[in-house]
């Protein structure tokens, strides 16, 4: 008896089981718009099943570049919330900078206070945005040492962060950056301040805090 011939083979692309869920899914749904790769390994996370082929209608065709948007979109919609990067430009002229080289200042307070000889006054000349740079010789033996910096009072952004925790033994150096947009024309003072996290000792030793602006 003649053997019938085997009918076309045709791949579809399936979502494999993992952590990431909806993300998993959405990326099978962008690699299904592009040829199928020779190597299964190509396709991870995704896996390869065969099907036989049924007559259906004709599959509309996407250029890649239409494919990769549509599925940036459906990956933003499938991830959970995230807190998205700020990425504006920011061109400055000037840099106005105070360093201190004073030890042992100290706090036990939970709330923010000034860092002594962290404060820097400068003039900006015209609307725009300021970067903040602070580095300093701290120690924090508990859980944390916070630092923020104020401008004209207001925290800015990305607000206080943990600028040191679990010291042993010595103090360390450490550095962070802040950053403001829409600063208006005049003076103005960006202070520094730090408190504890959780009541413990914090240590701030020798410091500079640079501010770059119009």
């Amino acid at each position: 008896m003649q053997q019938q011939p085997q009918a076309p083979v045709r791949w579809e692309r399936l979502a494999a089981k993992s952590n990431q869920g909806n993300a998993a899914i959405v990326l099978c749904a962008i690699l299904a718009s592009t040829p199928a790769p020779k190597e299964e390994h190509m396709l991870l996370p995704c896996s390869i099943a065969r099907t036989q082929h049924r007559p259906a209608a004709p599959r509309p065709s996407f250029s890649p570049g239409i494919a990769m948007a549509f599925g940036t979109l459906l990956l933003m919609a499938a991830l959970p919330d995230t807190a998205w990067a700020v990425s504006p430009s920011c061109a400055s002229s000037a840099v106005d900078v105070t360093s201190s080289d004073q030890q042992g200042d100290y706090t036990t307070s939970q709330t923010f206070v000034d860092i002594p000889e962290g404060a820097v006054r400068f003039n900006q000349p015209t609307t725009g945005c300021i970067i903040v740079k602070f580095d300093g010789y701290s120690y924090a033996p508990g859980e944390g040492e916070m630092v923020a910096a104020f401008l004209d009072g207001t925290e800015i952004w990305p607000d206080d962060i943990v600028l040191a925790s679990g010291d042993e033994n010595a103090a360390n150096s450490h550095a962070a950056s802040w950053f403001a947009t829409n600063v208006p024309a005049g003076v103005h003072t960006v202070q520094m301040e730090y408190r504890s996290y959780d009541g413990a000792y914090v240590y701030m030793h020798r410091h500079t805090t640079a501010v770059w602006h119009k």
